[in-house]
């Protein structure tokens, strides 16, 4: 995935590069539209703390629904739905409690959801994120 650092030049694909394939809302209806094929429910909540971390987005596999912060905008609310579910295509089995208690692990199926949900973003919004956009998210 190609990454540019805030305040540099539009890489040579120019212009057309970062301006969105759909737009914003056509996104996002994508999004929940896949979700709801995956059957996942997804469920906006004030705010989501879980194991004493403030969290944007949460996957529960067991009752299959997503939970995102009512409170994200934009292409970070697109970002962590896509995160959510990238959790669900990529590691369904996989976040039990070795999830939780090996930070090496989870930081890897972490890195393996945002890879994923910014590579599909990147390819409906034809948008090459910021590197100080993933950072924030994190």
């Amino acid at each position: 995935m190609y990454f540019r650092e805030a305040g540099q030049p539009i890489p040579a694909a120019g212009a057309a590069a970062i301006k969105p394939h759909i737009n914003k809302d056509e996104a996002m209806k994508l999004l929940t539209g896949l979700a709801k094929v995956l059957k996942l429910s997804v469920c906006l909540v004030d705010h989501i703390n879980y194991r004493g971390e403030k969290l944007n987005g949460l996957y529960n596999g067991a009752n299959r629904r997503i939970y995102l912060d009512k409170h994200l905008k934009g292409y970070k609310l697109r970002f962590v739905l896509m995160h959510e579910i990238a959790h669900y295509v990529l590691h369904t089995g996989k976040l039990g409690p070795r999830y939780w208690k090996d930070p090496t692990y989870r930081q890897q199926l972490e890195k393996e959801a945002d890879d994923y949900a910014m590579s599909i973003l990147n390819i409906l919004e034809r948008r090459q994120p910021f590197r100080s956009e993933v950072k924030e998210m994190a």
